[in-house]
């Protein structure tokens, strides 16, 4: 795998046809989503980030500094993904159509590149395309397609798989690929231990030009490199540390519970969700507990039986383990489960699969006397077999895509697959309000609150909400939310001034006039991107009582 075969090359000319027609092919699948509006992240991460609004050297600037105000927009230290959003920006504007055809290109390339890894291993040709668009299609890749700010997950994993394709004939370009995939999305590190197993299986074997392990160990520099920052910001703005679970035991089986999960869905297509927020397993009879430590034990089992005898099979199983660790609550988050988790693990476990069956094969002609040279292959069925599920996949993710048409339809969609969850909570706040249904409404805010929903800047832009914010059912939660938002935006030792405007937003509205004042202030003096704001705010210095009587919370 660390490059491909001359049995595995498909020559440039077929490899462009296979590109075209995957990238038709995924059109056709994908058409629903191509006019739908930015929704969800997209909103923050491009239309409301004013570092991707033009390209410029001080925007570019602040794109790069991994202390920069930026990293509030990207969630995290990935300047490529902010600047491919800037170039987007200045050619596409507000059109999403051309974000959603980029989003598509770089789909449709990394079903090219798994077809080329799979040749890589030998696999034939047929198997590894029907395999392509079995990846192509798979229904948890429509979130990583259809949102924009997804292109993240895309271009990294493409850098990522160019960097393994590449690592024994170009390493240099390899390194760089690598580089660039970290920059775009850190998940893309899952390079790394592949190419560090490839180094130590191939370790006999004669090379030319410099070592293999020098240029793993290049990759691992790389990796040290943009880790550091991106460690840095992680903990600053995203919810690391953060568990729906306590303890433990909990954590432990809440996490074999979660790859059982993200097993079923891979192999099913079944399961899929925009905002996936399931219920943590409350007992050891748990079946997803259960069921998850037996595929865990499995794996582990087989990884092990295939490394003790050099076979690459053991390199698929360590993408799709490597690819998902980030997400595996190792590290707690508050949110772990979501389609788009899937979108490179699903190529470490099908590859791993094919070459498991190749194995099964080889096994069972020896066992019948055929002999290896005539019985290894695949059957010839497998191909039209996979292809017939990828057309199935196809139509369910066809059916499905409507739901990314629009932030409404994204929030319908996770009500009805999660009714207890914040999304479905927030329609129901959204509809009590507008039915006037006070004690109602005050319900839904309080179960928000209990879930750890702080966002109670988007409950209060719904007018419905706003007007009965003055009632004590409804002030009380709004009031909690608002002491927790505030609460972790003080926790930063040095605040970036649109930080600083929040805080004093807060603050407006818990009634704290002098403390918004002071924050605002404080914003003034440091300057930046959103100081016309901070004027603005500092001129109405009615603000607060203005809130405050009319019945804000």
């Amino acid at each position: 795998m660390s490059g491909i075969e001359a049995e595995g090359e498909l020559g440039w000319r077929r490899a462009l046809l296979l590109l075209a027609v995957m990238l038709v092919a995924s059109y056709v699948v994908y058409g629903p989503v191509m006019h739908g509006e930015f929704a969800s992240d997209d909103i923050v991460t491009i239309v409301e980030n004013p570092y991707v609004q033009e390209l410029s050297a001080e925007n570019l600037r602040v794109i790069l500094d991994p202390k920069g105000p930026g990293i509030l927009w990207g969630m995290n230290y990935a300047p490529v993904h902010l600047v491919v959003h800037a170039v987007q920006r200045h050619y596409f504007g507000a059109d999403t159509w051309g974000y959603h055809l980029v989003n598509l290109f770089f789909h449709a390339l990394n079903g090219l590149l798994v077809v080329l890894l799979l040749r890589s291993s030998r696999l034939p040709l047929a198997v590894a395309v029907a395999a392509g668009f079995w990846f192509l299609f798979h229904p948890a890749q429509l979130e990583s397609v259809a949102m924009p700010f997804q292109i993240k997950t895309l271009l990294s994993t493409s850098c990522a798989l160019g960097s393994i394709l590449l690592f024994g004939r170009r390493p240099v370009l390899a390194c760089l690929l690598f580089a660039l995939a970290l920059l775009t999305k850190i998940s893309g590190a899952f390079a790394l231990p592949v190419v560090a197993l490839s180094c130590w299986m191939r370790r006999g074997e004669a090379e030319a030009g410099s070592p293999r392990w020098i240029w793993a160990l290049a990759f691992l520099g790389i990796f040290v490199l943009v880790a550091i920052p991106e460690l840095s910001t992680f903990q600053r703005v995203g919810e690391l540390g953060r568990s729906p679970v306590g303890g433990p035991a909990e954590q432990v089986r809440w996490m074999v519970a979660l790859a059982m999960r993200y097993f079923a869905i891979a192999a099913s297509g079944f399961g899929v969700s925009i905002f996936h927020e399931p219920t943590p397993p409350g007992s050891w009879l748990d079946p997803f507990w259960l069921g998850g430590l037996a595929a865990l034990a499995l794996l582990s089992w087989r990884w092990i039986v295939v490394l003790r005898r050099g076979d690459e099979e053991a390199l698929y199983w360590l993408i799709a383990v490597a690819a998902y660790a980030p997400v595996s609550q190792l590290f707690p988050f508050l949110f772990p489960m979501a389609d788009r988790y899937l979108y490179a693990p699903l190529i470490g476990l099908l590859g791993g699969a094919l070459l498991a069956a190749r194995a099964a094969v080889a096994w069972l002609s020896e066992r019948r006397g055929a002999g290896a040279a005539g019985g290894a292959e695949l059957p010839v069925w497998l191909a039209p077999a996979l292809l017939v599920v990828a057309l199935g996949f196809g139509v369910k993710t066809h059916l499905r895509a409507p739901a990314f048409e629009s932030n409404e339809a994204l929030f319908e969609e996770a009500s009805r697959n999660y009714p207890k969850g914040i999304p479905a909570l927030m329609l129901y706040a959204k509809r009590n309000a507008r039915n006037g249904d006070v004690q109602a409404l005050g319900r839904s805010l309080e179960k928000l609150e209990a879930a750890g929903y702080d966002g109670y800047i988007t409950l209060m832009e719904d007018p419905a909400i706003l007007h009965l914010a003055s009632h004590p059912q409804v002030r009380g939660p709004l009031r909690k939310m608002i002491q927790v938002r505030l609460a972790r935006l003080q926790e930063s030792q040095d605040p970036f001034q649109i930080e600083l405007l929040l805080i004093a937003h807060a603050h407006q509205t818990l009634g704290n006039v002098d403390e918004a004042v002071a924050a605002l202030e404080r914003a003034r003096e440091m300057g930046g991107r959103h100081q016309k704001e901070v004027e603005e705010s500092l001129r109405s210095g009615d603000a607060p009582a203005a809130r405050r009587s009319s019945g804000g919370p």
